[in-house]
């Protein structure tokens, strides 16, 4: 079963309180492995302006 509910250009949040925790984050992608969604690919920037591509677990993220 696949999940369709996050897409590519969706702006996410992260829902767990973290340290360093980005504000907002892009949604790129979704990483397979064995044809099963193993999660969704992020870009996000931190305080200095670095950017980072993350693989979170959907029950981690939320739309915006």
């Amino acid at each position: 079963m696949e999940n369709n509910f996050f897409k590519p250009g969706d702006i996410v949040v992260l829902n767990k309180d973290i340290d360093n925790k980005p504000n907002k984050m892009l949604v790129i992608g979704k990483q397979n492995e064995n044809n099963t969604l193993s999660g969704i690919i992020c870009l996000f920037f931190d305080k200095n302006g670095q950017p980072y591509e993350y693989t979170f677990n959907t029950k981690d993220i939320t739309k915006l």
